[in-house]
């Protein structure tokens, strides 16, 4: 089964995909045309199989002297080539023919036919293997880390599907497996998602993932050496927040006049896709080899669990928040001058809007993301209020 699995998920999106839908479904126009092309792209997706079952077959006869099979082998070796072009997708193919050596596989330890059973983990899948060939693509020294775990001061954690340390950022991957439409502001709370004739209401995946970053850049600076390495790292604009699709298609209908300020939305594998985002010109190069490795290390103290640890992680947090151990936190605003380290080792005076939730904060910058600084300290801070909008009243008063 590991073999199917590895053969299907070396197939171009448009051929198999992991809930079993090809690309050939957006053209439902009819009950007839989707099921003939349906069933043309499962010949061309399986039709190297048989070619070659048939060139081993020619092939053990032409050593027994059948000259017939002989010319049949000829005759299908050119259309055994082409199928293989057409059918199959390149990078995942080298890919898959050294999974057991692959980084997925090292990091997880999740075998292809669990991934072929479980969306999510397909999508997790896919963003690694984009991940990694981003960085070939670019030649860009990098390690990329799965199932990263930031635990949480009070005892709770949070989970980062994905983690490309890099020379061009530390880009936390959010990865998912589920595309359509989506519509609404870019960093609004909620988006609305269009699958066919269905809308949902979704949380945005970008601020979900800040959230991530936020965590993580807290992580970071508590736990590197004092020095440069730490200020760069904890540095919440050498983050990017990195959204990847494992479908077929997405549909971005979204307001982008507030974005954050370094991230990436799209497709993980295609032309457009992440795969050949070019990192040294749209991310610029911020650490040395050096600091790459001294992050990743950090990181690999909390990474790398197997399903069974998250699962088991999952459950006892439950029964943290159920007998009371654990405690949604509390979040409040307030204005508040600050003074903060930039990645020089300078030190920087400014002053905005905070958001303090739990043991945790967050500064609001101008496109409208609460970013983590952990290296900030506070000169001067205003009245606690429940939201944004009571601060800036309150701002306008004085004003």
């Amino acid at each position: 089964m590991d073999y199917v699995a590895l053969y299907q998920m070396s197939l171009r999106r448009y051929f198999w995909q992991v809930d079993g839908r090809q690309g050939v479904e957006s053209f439902r126009s009819s009950e007839t045309i989707p099921f003939a092309i349906w069933f043309v792209s499962k010949m061309i997706a399986y039709l190297p199989v048989l070619l070659t079952l048939y060139a081993v077959m020619a092939l053990e006869g032409l050593l027994r002297g059948n000259t017939l099979m002989a010319a049949g082998l000829i005759g299908y070796l050119p259309l055994l080539v082409v199928c293989y072009v057409i059918a199959f997708n390149h990078t995942k193919v080298k890919y898959n023919l050294r999974f057991t050596k692959s980084t997925w596989w090292l990091n997880t330890g999740v075998r292809p036919s669990e991934i072929k059973k479980d969306r999510g983990l397909y999508g997790e899948y896919i963003a690694t293997v984009m991940a990694e060939q981003c960085l070939k693509n670019c030649g860009v020294y990098g390690r990329v880390l799965n199932n990263v775990i930031v635990p949480k001061k009070n005892g709770d954690f949070t989970e980062i599907d994905i983690v490309s340390v890099n020379e061009c950022g530390i880009h936390v991957i959010e990865a998912k497996a589920r595309g359509g439409a989506f519509y609404g502001g870019f960093i609004a709370p909620t988006w609305q998602q269009r699958m066919g004739n269905e809308t949902h209401e979704m949380e945005n995946p970008l601020i979900q993932n800040q959230n991530h970053i936020n965590f993580l850049l807290e992580y970071l600076y508590d736990n590197l050496p004092d020095g440069a390495c730490r200020d760069k790292a904890a540095y919440p604009y050498n983050a990017a927040n990195v959204v990847l699709f494992a479908s077929l298609q997405i549909e971005d209908h979204l307001d982008h006049s507030q974005a954050p300020t370094e991230y990436f939305f799209g497709n993980a594998e295609g032309r457009n896709g992440y795969q050949y985002c070019d990192l040294r010109t749209g991310f610029k190069v911020r650490f040395s080899k050096q600091e790459v490795d001294a992050i990743a290390d950090a990181l690999d103290e909390i990474s790398h669990y197997t399903r069974e640890q998250l699962d088991s992680m999952i459950i006892e947090r439950q029964h943290k928040y159920d007998n009371g151990s654990i405690a949604f936190p509390i979040t409040w605003y307030f204005w508040a001058r600050i003074e903060f380290k930039e990645t020089d080792g300078t030190t920087q005076t400014t002053e905005g809007i905070c958001r303090l939730s739990g043991d945790y904060y967050t500064f609001l910058d101008g496109n409208g993301m609460f970013y983590a600084l952990p290296s900030a300290k506070f000169i001067k801070r205003g009245t606690l209020y429940k939201t944004v909008d009571e601060v800036y009243a309150e701002l306008n008063a004085k004003a």
